[in-house]
């Protein structure tokens, strides 16, 4: 099956060592984690060059906060770091929660409070507040990736390992997630979801590297549509909030990242890391 021209992918940035996560600034500048290169790369909104943060380790999920700061997850050191982009230092915020060390931390997200919430691809996810304290608040997931927020109450997540999401609600006040239950699942055919992406239009759009497509999710789960994306294996994605370039993929095998400009913009995120002192 061909790709609709107008959802064609467009090359955004190629020559990556292996990237993963996707960000988007409020100058709509995108950032993307490149893991195998121990690099954050920022992609100029305009001209689309593209400049290099060393920051060593292993930078995988991407957030940024208010200020601009790019906090990240370092899969190498097991940990939570920021990058200030103005001098270009990096700051270890968390490598322990409720008094374990990390494993293989992933994505993360801010909540409207300002806590940071993030997955660790080894099974669990946790909180880290304003003050720094970080606590689990679910475990034994297998392989827990992408988190979105629905509102500030409601808190998804995608346990990629068993092909489905998990949905819960979520007390920013307390770092609580609760009543949690099955949202969607038997996602992906031969393939684990790995990666997904609210739009503005509430829906949920959520990449099958493997099977080389995009599915589309409704309000209550529901698959509502499938994007093919041929020869393209994405296993991260982010919508720009600006909806210039509408739906970043990142495929880590290719090194590459793609914009389907006709999916955007999406649903704005969180920028609450301002909870947070400079």
């Amino acid at each position: 099956m061909e790709s609709i021209p107008e959802l064609a992918p467009q090359l955004i940035a190629s020559g990556l060592a292996r990237p993963r996560g996707l960000a988007f600034d409020g100058d709509g500048h995108l950032w993307i984690a490149e893991e195998a290169g121990s690099a954050i790369v920022r992609v100029d909104a305009e001209s689309r060059e593209m400049s290099r943060f060393d920051v060593g380790g292993g930078p995988r999920g991407l957030a940024i906060d208010a200020y601009g700061r790019v906090w990240f997850s370092d899969v190498v050191n097991a940990c939570i770091r920021r990058l200030d982009p103005e001098d270009k230092k990096t700051k270890t915020i968390t490598s322990r929660a409720d008094g374990e060390c990390l494993d293989q931390p992933h994505d993360l997200i801010f909540d409207a409070r300002g806590n940071l919430v993030f997955t660790c691809f080894s099974g669990n996810v946790c909180c880290v507040r304003p003050g720094g304290e970080t606590e689990m608040i679910a475990n034994e997931l297998t392989e827990p990736s992408s988190l979105a927020l629905v509102g500030h109450e409601l808190l998804l997540i995608l346990e990629s390992g068993q092909r489905r999401i998990w949905r819960g609600s979520w007390s920013d006040d307390l770092c609580h997630w609760i009543d949690d239950t099955i949202w969607a699942q038997d996602l992906g055919k031969s393939s684990n979801p790995t990666s997904f992406a609210r739009g503005v239009d509430g829906k949920l759009y959520l990449v099958l590297a493997g099977e080389e497509r995009i599915i589309v999710l409704d309000h209550d789960g529901m698959i509502v549509e499938n994007i093919p994306t041929p020869g393209l294996s994405a296993n991260y994605c982010a919508f720009d909030p600006a909806g210039a370039m509408g739906l970043v993929l990142g495929d880590s095998r290719e090194g590459s990242v793609y914009s389907i400009p006709a999916l955007g913009p999406g649903a704005l995120l969180y920028d609450a890391g301002a909870a947070w002192s400079l």
